[in-house]
């Protein structure tokens, strides 16, 4: 019997030395010794995940770059300039004169292919906002903006006469014409419709209430006025984008536009002390488009020259 027991406990001691011998023993982090000397087993911590973070690629080595082409005179960034050389001759008050234009005058063809009414009635559509012809330059709005006569009156206490005849603004070819134009505050402005296609006309004006007419093929003419002076009036066409127009409402009658070969005339000026402003749209791009101003001292009988230079920016 006791030697049945002390096989046993031979059995049992072998038994738990296979086992110690199998469990990690020297790890603290694994296993540990309880009472007794057994050996008790802790769970293995889940090993942390390492991140990496990526790395920017390294930065490229400047390369030299061959010089850009020049642009051609239409897309040209020089300076634009604006000369008025004005002329006032005889005793009858008149100022004349003459707009001249340096720098590039870049025009583009139109594309007109969304109606082609327009493609057939003017199939070389050009933009119009540099019309220039040997330096001289069109569709420049000259007036007087203010000043005082010889008498002391300044000019925008005068009142002067609404004249009767109406200003003609026609669409013809897909286009306002003319481009640019003058009336006087509550003078007949006639819109007519030359084009056999349907037409818009819509004035957006800063002082004026909006005004937005269609006007198609054969209509009769279309009647507005303006209450207040505005230099200038933005007309457009919602029909067709590319055309516009500008017209300058003032008090007075003193107002001229440039023709093709850059020259003007306002008549039955007051002798007097005056501000002369000439406006053109350059661009489009900004409403106010831009202006230059000199003054000019109307006398009778006797001859003035004035010359005033404007450097413009076209950018």
């Amino acid at each position: 019997m006791r030697r049945s027991i002390g096989l046993a406990s031979l059995l049992a001691i072998g038994t738990v030395l296979a086992l110690s011998s199998w469990l990690p023993t020297n790890d603290a982090a694994s296993a540990g010794q309880g009472k007794g000397g057994e050996v008790i087993a802790k769970p293995t911590p889940t090993p942390k995940k390492t991140t990496t973070t990526k790395k920017n690629p390294p930065a490229k080595r400047p390369t030299s770059r061959r010089p850009e082409p020049s642009k051609s005179n239409s897309e040209s960034t020089a300076p634009m300039g604006m000369d008025i050389v004005l002329n006032r001759t005889g005793d009858d008050g008149s100022i004349s004169g003459v707009v001249a234009w340096s720098g590039p005058a870049p025009t583009y063809k139109i594309d007109t292919s969304a109606d082609p009414v327009c493609g057939q009635r003017n199939p070389n559509l050009l933009t119009e906002n540099y019309l220039v012809t040997n330096g001289k330059v069109a569709n420049v709005f000259v007036y007087i903006e203010d000043g005082t006569t010889t008498d002391g009156w300044k000019l925008s206490d005068l009142m002067f006469d609404v004249p009767t005849e109406e200003v003609v603004l026609d669409q013809s070819g897909c286009r306002f014409v003319p481009h640019v134009v003058g009336a006087q505050v509550n003078q007949t402005l006639s819109v007519t419709n030359s084009d056999p296609t349907t037409h818009n006309v819509h004035f957006a004006p800063a002082n004026n209430p909006e005004w937005n007419q269609t006007q198609p093929s054969g209509a009769a003419p279309l009647t507005h006025k303006f209450s207040y002076s505005e230099v200038m009036v933005p007309v457009k066409n919602n029909q067709h984008p590319w055309m516009k127009a500008y017209v300058g409402v003032l008090k007075h009658p003193f107002f001229a536009v440039t023709s093709e070969d850059g020259s003007f005339q306002i008549r039955g000026v007051p002798p007097g002390t005056y501000t002369l402003v000439a406006w053109h749209e350059a661009t489009g791009l900004k409403s106010e488009g831009i202006t230059a101003r000199t003054v000019v001292t109307v006398r009778k009988k006797s001859k003035a020259s004035i010359q005033s230079r404007l450097a413009l920016n076209a950018g």
